[in-house]
């Protein structure tokens, strides 16, 4: 039922959020759901910032799709043998993936601003809606649930 609810939520801020002008926030600042009122008011900066904690969120998400468990803390999260080997390649995707992001911070934090605000409030939301997708399969849904 819970799971029911959040659905409900999401898919109702999602389809909404065109109109409203209030926020609906997460306590994550990275899976926050903005709407476009609320954006529109922001400067290129501040969208920059949301922009990037975005996209920092996606490539942190992506690599556990598969296994439907978004943030593992360990092999025995994702239901994999908790051996060496694998707590040795977890550490080394969480060390590429942090590198990465920093990278990415440097790069979007300089190019973002050039871009067009309009834009850059459509990226935002789109990257809103896939990271809404995906952290409903991390909480076990399929995706013919949405």
């Amino acid at each position: 039922m819970r799971t029911l609810f959040l659905l409900l939520a999401m898919l109702a801020s999602v389809h909404f959020g065109m109109a409203q002008d209030a926020p609906v926030m997460n306590t994550n600042a990275a899976t926050a759901n903005y709407l476009v009122g609320d954006l529109e008011k922001l400067d290129k900066l501040e969208l920059t910032k949301i922009y990037i904690s975005k996209v920092n969120r996606l490539m942190t998400i992506v690599p556990y799709i598969p296994f439907a468990k978004l943030e593992p803390k360990n092999p025995t999260d994702i239901k994999i043998p908790n051996n060496n080997a694998n707590e040795g390649f977890m550490r080394k995707l969480e060390s590429s993936l942090k590198d990465h992001n920093q990278q990415t911070d440097a790069s979007l934090s300089a190019l973002n601003p050039y871009a067009d605000k309009k834009n850059i409030i459509e990226s935002i939301l789109f990257l809103q809606q896939v990271i809404n997708k995906i952290e409903l399969i991390g909480m076990g849904m399929q995706q013919s649930t949405f």
